[in-house]
């Protein structure tokens, strides 16, 4: 009986040492992450305004990034 228990107190031991301390290694990783996702999403919007405009819609690309056009379709959604 004793052999049991002194095998599970030492490898409550052993569990408890193998935590880890936190290096600076996962900190690069997220920021890379935690940046890439807004950068990757407005690519990914500004590609889809371009693609949407010139594309589909037949109208130069250079309307897609006017002010005037959003306040148009603005009034034309939430016209009372």
């Amino acid at each position: 009986m004793n052999q049991v228990k002194g095998r599970k107190a030492q490898r409550e031991e052993l569990d408890a040492k193998e935590v880890r301390p936190k290096n600076g290694r996962s900190f690069p990783k997220m920021l890379a992450k935690v940046t890439m996702v807004p950068i990757l999403l407005f690519i990914s919007l500004v590609m889809g305004l371009a693609i949407g405009f010139s594309v589909v819609g037949k109208m130069p690309l250079s309307q897609a990034f006017q002010y005037e056009t959003y306040k148009h379709i603005y009034d034309l959604m939430f016209a009372a």
